[in-house]
């Protein structure tokens, strides 16, 4: 188990874990504004293994940009990302989940798990630097403890459920 400390200590072990992935790369995040990690996804798509990212469908003002960007090199990769949200062509009657999805965390090759403060964000992982660059405080826990692991698959198989929501 490691725990990591932001901004400045969070990059380095969280691109390693998701650089690791051979087979699948779960992920509930509230948001994924980070070029860098996106890129790391997308690897790992491209290398044949299952990637899944459930993101907030409506965090407060607005998907960004950025984001778009990001998603859209995952999913050009072969990942999956769905929004959780209700889409305008759901049937009347049907209500989101929550709220929000403030969520933020992983499974990587259901041996690691991921357990964050912080948005997948610059600001909250900037990259390595010679000097502190600042941002937010933040807290990651990596952990192969199986309790964790199994607790946090079952969570996100939950969420992730497309056969029961029309995210």
């Amino acid at each position: 188990t490691l725990l990591a400390v932001g901004p400045e200590g969070l990059y380095v072990p969280v691109a390693q874990t998701l650089s690791a992935a051979q087979a699948t790369i779960d992920l509930s995040v509230y948001t994924l504004e980070h070029p860098q990690l996106a890129q790391l996804l997308a690897d790992a798509a491209r290398r044949g293994g299952r990637g899944r990212i459930l993101l907030d469908g409506a965090p407060p003002g607005g998907i960004t940009k950025l984001q778009k960007w990001c998603v859209a090199l995952v999913a050009a990769a072969g990942g999956d990302v769905r929004y959780f949200t209700m889409p305008d062509d759901a049937p009347n009657g049907l209500k989101r989940r929550y709220r929000y999805v403030h969520a933020k965390y992983g499974i990587v090759d259901g041996h690691v798990a991921l357990v964050l403060t912080e948005n997948f964000s610059a600001d909250s992982m900037p990259l390595p630097a010679q000097h502190p660059l600042g941002g937010r405080r933040g807290f990651a826990v990596l952990t192969n403890a199986p309790p964790v692991i199994a607790a946090l698959q079952t969570l996100f198989v939950a969420d992730w459920a497309p056969d029961r929501f029309l995210d």
